[in-house]
């Protein structure tokens, strides 16, 4: 047992399991029957297991033969912190969805725990490094608005798709996506360096 670690009853489940500081969850010793007698159960670690693509790890907790599988940062929030606040969502700090230790964990918007997985590295979107028609998603070609909020999309082909709808619907006119994207592309790239910018 680490000399800093505090374990305290899992709620819900409090004669049942406790949940440490440091993200562990373990049996609660217990009497059960063993014939016509009864015998001491020793408390024992509950083993983890993956719960979602993101790393996040969950454990299978049992209360009168019904199993539930729970994620832990849930049990750790929920013991230590207290309930899920309204439209607040589980979030983990730098040490990533597998760290369930305390000091890595708050309850947050979806915004800021979507955030959290870019800036982790885990989110899907983070990891591309081009867009479906290959412009590279680095500045100056990224929509403005969109880095704000920690998303990145491509410039032209927000621009051509724009661009490509507008002339449908105001002049029937039928463009291609891909060579308007591909224009925008080069605007964009001349534009930057238009302006002294490597």
């Amino acid at each position: 047992m680490e000399p800093d670690e505090v374990w305290l009853p899992v709620v819900e489940y409090e004669s049942l399991y406790s949940v440490s500081n440091l993200g562990r969850v373990r049996s609660v010793p217990r009497r059960v029957r063993n014939g016509s007698g009864m015998r001491t159960v020793p408390s024992k670690l509950i083993a983890m297991h993956a719960i979602s693509p993101y790393g996040h790890l969950g454990v299978t907790l049992w209360r009168e033969n019904v199993a539930q599988r729970v994620p832990v940062h849930r049990l750790v929030l929920t013991t230590f912190i207290g309930p899920r606040p309204p439209a607040m969502q589980g979030c983990h700090g730098p040490g990533g969805a597998g760290d369930n230790q305390l000091c890595n964990l708050r309850w947050d918007t979806h915004v800021e725990n979507m955030l959290d997985m870019v800036r982790h590295g885990t989110h899907g979107m983070a990891r591309r490094t081009h867009c479906k028609f290959d412009h590279p998603l680095t500045a100056p070609n990224l929509v403005p608005s969109l880095v704000k909020l920690g998303k990145r999309s491509c410039l032209a082909c927000n621009r051509a798709s724009t661009y490509v709808h507008m002339a449908l619907s105001r002049h029937g006119q039928v463009l291609d996506l891909r060579v308007e994207a591909d224009r925008y592309y080069r605007k964009v790239v001349i534009e930057q360096s238009g302006r002294g910018t490597p």
